[in-house]
């Protein structure tokens, strides 16, 4: 369970610097 764990928190890392380079090309 753990590692379900660390890897939904990679993909929150990687969607918040994805919004974040989305919202920065605005």
């Amino acid at each position: 369970m753990h590692h379900v764990i660390k890897a939904y928190r990679v993909i929150s890392v990687t969607e918040a610097l994805s919004f974040t380079a989305w919202t920065a090309n605005l």
